[in-house]
């Protein structure tokens, strides 16, 4: 009878301790599944002994990256130089031998659907009793958002310095040509209200234009057709009561120019379309002011903008008497834009308007083809 007591009580007392390493196990793969990071121990052999089902997202198959050769093309890493890492350089590569990679190795993966996810992968090795390796343990965290979120600010961080640099660059620009005009505009004038109010006016072009340069910092550029109307729009040219008969406009819709170029051209197509209105086509009954555009491609392959400003059915007074220097606008196309853009310009008083001419480059071959090719 003791005999058979023994047993029962030992068959008790394993199925106790069966329980409790039932218990145990279902405990220790609860906290594995809890942790926010694939999780696994891994024999000699690169095998997955115990695993979360984070970490088999990574290893499907049961076998980590470097001992996989179905899957370790889809695992990239690099060292500090940029230099891609080998498979035996891997993080489970280094733990079998002994190294502790900790706190790990960035690696780029590649999931089934070809998407590449950003992950840290630490391994160290682990030793029995006797200091014999007989596996390691890994973790790998998916850092793809943060990594991409840090790409993205050091990103913007870059964009802010470049336009920093922009808006102080053009600051300077805007300085200098305010100063030009307010000293040119002195010697000019005859009165301190003329002078106020032809200041005043080149001084509401130049906010227009800032306005304009404002919202192409995003990337986009300012177009020739958004410029002209809008001078044109700001000096009553376009919109008039009895319609727009006095004015032709023709060419290809968003040509984009250099930011450097649209101060100067704005300044230029104000100071034209200030004299139409004041004494030429835009200001006189019968008078009739066409200005066409294109984009030609000159030996060099650079992409020039040509503008053609032609004034007509207006009564000249002294068509051929105007001063060889002329005023403010006349030296601003004749010299500023030459020598501030390398534009290439005519200005000429002929029997019935003003007749001028505009060159200047634009920004590329391609940007200016997609624009024309709608």
């Amino acid at each position: 009878m003791d005999d058979v007591a023994t047993i029962a009580d030992l068959r008790r007392r394993l199925a106790e301790s069966e329980a409790a390493l039932h218990q145990s196990e279902a405990r220790f793969a609860a906290t594995l599944e809890s942790v926010p990071a694939g999780v696994a121990t891994l024999d000699m052999n690169g095998r997955m002994v115990a695993y979360n089902s984070e970490y088999q997202r990574f290893c499907p198959t049961g076998l980590m990256p470097s001992q996989d050769p179905a899957r370790v093309a889809r695992w990239q890493a690099w060292s500090e130089d940029e230099r891609p890492l080998q498979p035996d350089e891997f993080p489970g590569a280094r733990a079998r031998r002994g190294e502790c990679v900790t706190p790990g190795q960035e690696m780029l993966f590649t999931d089934d659907d070809q998407r590449a996810i950003w992950v840290r992968v630490a391994a160290v090795p682990v030793r029995d009793e006797l200091g014999k390796l007989t596996g390691q343990a890994s973790v790998i965290s998916d850092i793809d958002a943060l990594k991409r979120s840090a790409e993205s600010l050091r990103e913007s961080e870059q964009r802010q310095v470049v336009m920093v640099a922009e808006l102080q660059h053009r600051t300077r620009n805007l300085i200098a040509v305010v100063s030009s005009i307010a000293a040119r505009m002195l010697d000019g004038a005859s009165s301190l209200q003329e002078f106020e109010r032809g200041f005043n006016d080149r001084l509401s072009a130049l906010s227009r234009v800032q306005q304009m340069l404002s919202h192409a910092t995003s990337g986009q550029r300012v177009k020739f057709d958004d410029l002209l109307r809008a001078e044109l729009l700001s000096l009553g040219a376009i919109g008039r009561k009895g319609g727009d008969g006095h004015l032709i406009l023709a060419g290809p819709p968003d040509v984009p120019l250099r930011s450097r170029a649209v101060q100067s051209l704005a300044l230029a197509i104000h100071e034209l379309g200030t004299n139409a209105v004041k004494y030429g086509a835009l200001g006189t009954g019968g008078g009739l002011l066409t200005i066409t555009w294109h984009v030609e491609a000159e030996k060099d392959g650079v992409l020039w903008l040509h503008v053609d400003w032609r004034e007509s059915g207006v009564r000249m007074s002294q068509p051929f008497t105007a001063p060889s220097t002329g005023g403010y606008g006349r030296q601003l196309i004749e010299k500023a834009l030459p020598y501030q853009l390398g534009a290439q310009t005519h200005y000429a008083f002929v029997e019935d308007g003003v007749h001028c001419t505009i060159a200047v480059p634009v920004v590329s071959r391609r940007t200016v083809e997609e624009a024309q090719d709608g």
